[in-house]
């Protein structure tokens, strides 16, 4: 996973929204930039590849799902404490009425209603679009 810090326009451009999505984000504290707050006139948010993965949630429920942002937030809190670069191939990020799991994807045809998120896809594309390489990092789709 990368160590760097992504200003908001990156993040914006690696999860396919606008910069304007991000910023709103971050204002109602649904994200939060890790590495530096960003605080004040002409400061530079830095947000983190963990940062950059709760974007993408973000974007999958916001954007993609038309979820509301005041009920992406547990979703985002619970996200937050899941470590990233130990999720298994098959785990999938479950929010339900109920809370937020981490479930199998052989769990999704339960018959449990919620929304499923390919979270290790998710992390997986991030990272492939932001590997240091002689490529141009790329936006990449992210599919729910």
């Amino acid at each position: 996973m990368s160590s760097r810090s992504f200003s908001g326009g990156e993040v914006a451009r690696l999860i396919g929204v606008n910069y304007g999505h991000v910023d709103r984000w971050t204002r109602l504290g649904l994200v939060e930039p890790s590495i530096a707050p960003g605080t004040g006139f002409g400061c530079t948010r830095g947000y983190s590849f963990a940062d950059l993965v709760a974007c993408g949630v973000m974007r999958e429920l916001r954007i993609g799902l038309g979820i509301e942002p005041h009920n992406c937030r547990e979703a985002l809190e619970f996200l937050r404490g899941v470590n990233l670069s130990r999720l298994a191939r098959d785990q999938r990020l479950l929010i339900r009425a109920d809370g937020c799991s981490l479930s199998k994807a052989s769990d999704d045809a339960t018959g449990l209603s919620g929304i499923v998120i390919d979270l290790p896809g998710l992390v997986e594309e991030l990272e492939r679009a932001t590997a240091p390489s002689g490529e141009q990092e790329q936006e990449l789709p992210l599919a729910v």
